[in-house]
């Protein structure tokens, strides 16, 4: 009974954050998908378990996360990885973190985050810097030029 108050309570946990959670094995294989996860991917959690993490998100950004996910498999490599992934219409940032076990790496943890609205606005307020009408110069606290518009 405890066991099961105990899972309860680490699954509102996660579904809290906010932010879609997968976690997979040593293997690379999902083990763990939270209810946002879930619904970002639009499936359900059968059809996810087992699957290569690197897969989940469709062949085009696979081989880049099963690099990154090789490379944190890797007891001497990095601990902590971030990846983007252009899907379908939605840009994705993620923070893949390896788990361990001792250590031996135990899997990882891949927290993702729908960055589209923020990727939207960035393009829409880079448009607008370029077609202003009058010059516009971004300088540092030294004064030096960090960007000019084609104005300037």
């Amino acid at each position: 009974m405890q066991l099961a108050a105990l899972k309860r309570h680490h699954e509102a946990l996660l579904d809290a954050l906010g932010e879609a959670v997968l976690e997979a094995d040593a293997d690379g294989r999902v083990v763990y998908a939270n209810a946002l996860a879930l619904r970002l991917l639009g499936q359900p959690e059968r059809a996810l378990m087992g699957r290569r993490l690197a897969e989940v998100f469709g062949p085009e950004p696979a081989p880049r996360l099963n690099e990154t996910l090789n490379r944190l498999l890797a007891a001497a490599g990095p601990r902590i990885a971030g990846v983007e992934i252009a899907w379908g219409e939605a840009l994705l940032e993620g923070t893949l973190t390896r788990l361990a076990d001792g250590s031996a790496p135990a899997g990882v943890t891949f927290i993702v985050r729908d960055v589209t609205p923020l990727a939207r606005a960035k393009r829409e307020l880079e448009a607008t810097f370029a077609a202003m009408g009058d010059a516009i110069l971004l300088v540092d606290p030294q004064r030096r030029i960090l960007r000019a518009n084609p104005a300037a």
